[in-house]
């Protein structure tokens, strides 16, 4: 349904800290204390972002077992595998990714659109809730009634952030209500889902 987004900023170390201009999730928790898990990371999105998917996959793989707790790794792995079409493989990163880092927005945005893909149409408002939740924006301040969900998307989603720590753009907000109004849709909650919507 929709392409999921993958943090894409290279990750600089030195010691054993994390910088990319000071880098950090919104927890404020290092991406990750292991360097040699920040490398695989960094080869990773080199190589995928030339096309060299099967390298990338491997590559996040590698950072994740030198660094289980390397969120950002799962959320990346999750959407290769996600463009692959390993849906359940997706959801389990992702999943892994949140339980890494709870505040990771962006690891929460993709399992919601998994979930909505698979038609967990319960676990996906869960899921969205929780997201929108932490974004603390009301959807009248993402989408407002002068612009249609479909011009704040531009037709598409975005594929990748230039800050990999950031909180979720506009787009990506959009996208949260949007993707909750499907749930509830999916659900029968259509009052819900217009609210959603707009």
């Amino acid at each position: 349904m929709f392409s999921r987004v993958r943090a894409t900023g290279i990750l600089f170390i030195i010691g054993l800290g994390v910088l990319a201009g000071q880098a950090q999730t919104a927890t404020d928790k290092p991406l990750s204390q292991n360097p040699d898990a920040v490398k695989e990371y960094n080869k990773a999105l080199e190589v995928g972002n030339k096309g060299d998917t099967k390298t990338a996959e491997a590559g996040y793989r590698k950072a994740i077992k030198l660094d289980p707790n390397f969120a950002l790794a799962h959320n990346n792995l999750g959407s290769m595998l996600m463009d692959r079409g390993d849906i359940a493989g997706a959801e389990t990163s992702y999943q892994a990714a949140i339980q890494a880092d709870p505040k990771l927005q962006l690891a929460r945005l993709n399992l919601g659109s998994v979930q909505v893909d698979q038609k967990k149409f319960d676990e996906a408002v869960q899921t969205l809730d929780q997201l929108i939740a932490m974004i603390g924006v009301p959807a009248a301040n993402v989408a407002p009634e002068s612009a249609s969900l479909g011009a704040l998307l531009g037709g598409k989603t975005p594929t990748d952030a230039a800050d990999v720590t950031a909180p979720l753009n506009d787009t990506q907000k959009a996208k949260a209500f949007y993707l909750r109004g499907l749930a509830q849709a999916g659900l029968g909650h259509h009052p819900d889902a217009v609210l959603d919507y707009r």
